[in-house]
């Protein structure tokens, strides 16, 4: 939220008695054990001394270093302060709240969460450029041509072949497969970062499908993350097509572009688990099998990646610790392509 500039409050209501006070201040803060988490906002209002005083203008945005400095979730207040013209404290008051960790996905609002999901995706890991390597090394392999074109040849079964090739390279690095939380359909969880699910071989769900989408946003093949009540998979398109927002929660129109071809799915817990985990067409094979046979009331939206990033719903900044403990971030670089097609 706050590296999107999203506000955490949406009102302040100041019900003050008392003499008439023109040019008092509202501040706005949120503070926790680590101190602020982002320079207050400050509101000058009148007030008449007899009638409350609604502000829909304290829009208090969080300071995106700040947060991302915040690794375990932990207590803090959004603290409201009247001041009087002198600067004398009039009033304050907390509310307190949790201040998440910098790699937690929240699971609600449905909408908003959704939209935010995109943001987990780092196609900016260090982690990345390693595993496209091996995909062109397999695709030399497997079709003689060893460059990731994505849409560059107008075929599909170029996009296929891509995607198959980043899949089975995952597939190679022995990835386990770890449980998700219970609660997680109400409360999200933390998201492992493309390092952790590529390096430290370990992942849910939820890892292993942003990090794929990850590397097939590096290798410039636009993807769709499909989530369902405790699971998630991703989608891909085949042509150089995206949605006409950054999510849907209708997936009924969605699930068309699958069955007219133009996208494909790919249930990435079947890259895990070592010698028991399964090719890339049985991945392609089994949302087909389970979500898309039923009446699809278990998807629960649809994120498109592409039209995230064109909503300026960016990746986190990619945290790294080197083996000296140096601390490094890699920022997300818009990419100069032509505007993305939807349909």
């Amino acid at each position: 939220h706050a590296l999107n500039a999203i506000a955490i409050v949406d009102e302040v209501t100041v019900d003050y008695r008392g003499p008439e006070m023109r040019g008092a201040s509202i501040e706005v803060e949120a503070i926790c054990t680590l101190g602020s988490l982002g320079d207050p906002k400050v509101v000058i209002v009148d007030l008449d001394g007899t009638t409350a005083t609604t502000l829909r203008n304290a829009d208090l945005v969080l300071d995106p270093a700040r947060m991302l400095a915040v690794e375990q979730p932990t207590r803090g207040v959004v603290r409201v302060t009247l001041r009087d013209p002198s600067g004398s404290v009039v009033a304050s008051q907390d509310a307190e709240v949790t201040v998440l960790a910098a790699n937690q996905w929240r699971a609600n609002p449905p909408q908003l969460s959704l939209e935010m999901l995109a943001a987990f995706v780092q196609p900016n890991s260090r982690a990345i450029a390693p595993l496209l390597v091996e995909a062109s090394d397999y695709l030399q392999k497997t079709t003689g041509n060893p460059a990731l074109d994505a849409y560059q040849q107008g075929s599909r079964d170029r996009v296929d072949a891509i995607v198959e090739a980043v899949y089975e390279s995952m597939r190679a690095r022995d990835i386990r497969y770890a449980e998700p939380p219970a609660s997680w359909g109400l409360e999200g969880q933390k998201v492992r970062t493309p390092a952790e699910v590529l390096e430290g071989r370990l992942g849910t769900c939820l890892d292993t499908t942003l990090t794929l989408a990850a590397a097939l946003e590096e290798g410039g093949i636009n993807s769709t993350l499909w989530l369902l009540r405790g699971h998630i998979f991703l989608g891909y398109w085949r042509d150089e097509a995206s949605l006409d927002g950054p999510a849907q929660l209708d997936a009924a129109e969605v699930a068309n572009y699958v069955g007219i071809g133009q996208m494909e799915l790919v249930e990435t817990t079947f890259l895990t688990g070592g010698v028991s985990s399964k090719p890339f067409a049985e991945a392609r094979r089994q949302p087909h099998l389970t979500t898309l046979a039923g009446d699809l009331s278990s998807v629960q939206g649809v994120t498109d990646i592409m039209q995230s990033r064109l909503a300026r719903i960016y990746p986190l900044p990619s945290r790294t610790i080197t083996e000296s403990g140096e601390v490094t971030i890699a920022e997300y670089v818009v990419a100069q392509t032509p505007a993305a097609l939807h349909y």
